[in-house]
């Protein structure tokens, strides 16, 4: 199927404040004149109300143009901002702990004589010291696990300098900002979510990767999403490797970190990450909010697609041959779908179902041959060809145009 470019053409009139102001859309393209139906079905924003506002964000200009597309947001964004509405319900992550890695950060970025001084320390105690990286605002997940794995890597030398700096600073400005960041990095809440947060967030930072692969299909996002959802919910009782480290470390009786003294005050319990009610309570939100921000994928028409997805077909006959049939009938009529195809072509479809499972099912189409002739005489051609390929994104769009039509 032939692909074609989306012309925009931007005015602003500067002296309309609002969002989109008098922007003036203009899709050129996204009717193609040699094609006697709308070529875009889907578009894809992050959850910005200039994007996907109902009344006056970009997909409502579209809708102006094609009725009836299907506006998504984007789940490698929708995956970042359930992990930031889990951060809001844990007050030290998002006040206290986020902000001292900052400020660590910054309190070396911005001289080149601490970094010198760090990295020194670090030749001394014949450790590789790591680059430090900043917690962003726009990738957030990869950015801070980034920090706090160079935070960790950096620990003992960022310590042994800032005790340096906090005795002997030449300014007594540097000197409590060193005192400061001391106490806040040996304390035992800090290094009990430092570590607990290196088993965390790879899990969704793993996610997240796997979301921007170019060829994911849609139909595999929820069983991707429910991988992550078990493997937080494992952390619940099997500790991680960073957990089990923190665990080794942690000497109640003597209050030490390693080597290094803890700062707190207060009486020190044993910490039992299966029964940590802190790091239950992060867990137990992340999880929620992550099953939230992607219940829209359970939900009509998204879910529709799932039967695509032939690896969950089931293996008795009698079960797969009518399997999947009425969602294929509810995504043919769908609004979003429906204007592509004709109602004999969606019979023709129907009718072809049957088929096609048992075809894939029965390994017919693992000979090519056998494949490439079942494509050229069938309107769901291209779900022969997405055998191979896996590509299902565009099953319907390509559809029609697989037929020769």
């Amino acid at each position: 199927m032939p692909s074609h470019f989306v012309s925009l053409k931007v005015s602003l009139d500067k002296r309309d404040n609002s969002s989109l102001g008098k922007i003036n859309l203009s899709f050129e393209k996204l009717k193609p004149d040699d094609l006697e139906y709308p070529s875009l079905i889907c578009a894809n924003f992050d959850g910005a109300s200039v994007n996907l506002g109902q009344k006056g964000g970009v997909i409502a200009k579209i809708r102006e143009v094609i009725p009836n597309v299907l506006g998504l947001h984007c789940v490698a964004h929708k995956l970042e901002l359930a992990a930031l509405d889990a951060n809001k319900h844990c007050k030290y992550v998002i006040e206290q702990f986020e902000q001292t890695v900052k400020g660590i950060f910054n309190f070396y970025h911005y001289s080149p004589k601490r970094r010198r001084e760090v990295k020194e320390v670090a030749d001394v105690l014949d450790v590789t010291f790591s680059h430090m990286s900043d917690v962003k605002q726009v990738r957030w997940m990869s950015s801070k696990y980034r920090a706090i794995e160079a935070l960790q890597k950096n620990y003992p030398a960022i310590v042994t300098h800032l005790e340096h700096n906090s005795a002997s600073g030449n300014r007594a400005d540097d000197a409590n900002k060193a005192k400061g960041y001391l106490k806040d990095l040996r304390s035992l809440k800090f290094l009990k979510h430092l570590y607990f947060l290196l088993d965390y967030l790879p899990v969704l930072t793993n996610l997240s990767k796997q979301f921007q692969l170019e060829d994911l299909l849609i139909i595999e996002i929820p069983d991707l999403v429910e991988a992550a959802v078990l493997k937080l919910n494992a952390l619940k009782t099997t500790p991680g490797k960073f957990m089990k480290i923190f665990c080794e470390q942690y000497n109640v009786t003597e209050r030490k970190f390693g080597d290094i003294k803890l700062s707190d005050t207060g009486k020190l319990s044993p910490v039992d990450f299966k029964t940590d009610k802190d790091i239950h309570a992060f867990l137990d939100s992340g999880i929620n909010y992550i099953k939230q921000r992607f219940q829209h994928l359970s939900e009509p028409p998204l879910s529709y697609f799932e039967i695509f997805n032939f690896h969950k077909w089931p293996l008795s006959r009698s079960d797969l041959s009518t399997y999947g049939q009425q969602d294929l009938t509810n995504l043919l009529n769908d609004p979003s779908i429906s204007p592509f195809f004709s109602d004999e072509e969606k019979d023709g479809i129907i009718s072809e179902w049957v088929p096609v499972k048992y075809n894939i099912q029965n390994g017919s189409f693992l000979n090519p041959d056998v494949a490439l002739s079942f494509a050229q005489q069938t309107i769901l051609s291209y779900l022969v060809v997405a055998f191979y390929s896996q590509d299902l994104i565009l099953i319907l769009v390509i559809l029609k145009e697989s037929n020769g039509t």
